[in-house]
């Protein structure tokens, strides 16, 4: 019993029209296992530049180009969102934001050595609580500051 010549293109996953060449070159239409025999024995299979690019059956040229085409347009978009500000470089953050940690860790870590003088010779504790608070306050300052210096690009220390 012979498969008609679409059921086959659907087992073989190929065209109805590649069947049809296939048939007047001699390919069986008994069994689907006969056909892909008669295939793997009397068909090259397309390498190097011929074949089609994974996803694109039969190498659509228009399907290539859509992607080709959205890809640049998705990367213009990049760019005019970069250059209007709304987009900014993930290292150019990274630089910022360690510069303004590590200035603000070394404040924090000065502030024993900067207060054990003054706060010794204070004997109002009040006063002494002023002093460390306002030197945290001072300290803790830069980094308050890190999302107008990330947006600027600058930081102390660094010509982002």
């Amino acid at each position: 019993m012979n498969i008609s010549q679409k059921d086959m293109a659907a087992a073989l996953q190929v065209s109805p029209a590649l069947v049809s060449d296939y048939v007047r070159r001699g390919m069986p239409l008994e069994s689907v296992e006969q056909a892909r025999a008669w295939r793997s024995e009397n068909v090259r299979v397309r390498t190097g530049a011929q074949a089609a690019p994974p996803g694109l059956a039969g190498g659509d040229y228009y399907a290539s180009r859509a992607l080709r085409e959205a890809e640049e347009a998705r990367l213009a978009q990049l760019k005019r969102m970069e250059l209007e500000g709304q987009l900014i470089r993930l290292d150019a953050v990274r630089t910022v934001a360690a510069g303004v940690l590590a200035s603000t860790r070394e404040a924090l870590l000065q502030l024993p050595a900067r207060l054990a003088s003054v706060a010794a010779a204070e004997s109002c504790p009040v006063r002494v609580h002023q002093l460390i608070e306002t030197e945290i306050h001072q300290a803790l300052a830069h980094l308050a500051a890190l999302p107008t210096r990330v947006v600027g690009g600058k930081s102390e220390g660094t010509d982002s």
